[in-house]
């Protein structure tokens, strides 16, 4: 919505190339808008086509789509899988097995 709402290319960027330690989100002259910690060492996430960055456009649509695994390192029977389609809407697959 921020891309939307400004009208410019917006970045969504995991922290040190690793979605599990959080993300920040940037405008083009990279001033953070919104920096987001994870802090539980239990759960990782991870983007299937390892991807660490995705750009909305003002559109809304992405560059990119992707595909975020979110497993439980405590019990890895079922987590979560949250596909980004390319206009950016994502879906949640709550039957995924973790491996």
């Amino acid at each position: 919505s921020e891309a939307i709402k400004t009208g410019q290319n917006i970045r969504v960027i995991a922290k040190g190339g690793n979605w599990s330690t959080g993300w920040t989100i940037q405008n083009p002259a990279n001033v953070l808008i919104r920096d987001v910690d994870l802090t539980c060492g239990v759960t990782t996430i991870t983007e299937t086509g390892g991807d660490t960055t995705f750009f909305y456009k003002p559109s809304g649509f992405i560059d990119n789509p992707g595909t975020f695994d979110i497993c439980d390192d405590r019990t890895a029977e079922r987590g979560r899988q949250i596909n980004i389609n390319m206009v950016g809407r994502p879906n949640t697959n709550s039957n995924f097995a973790c491996t």
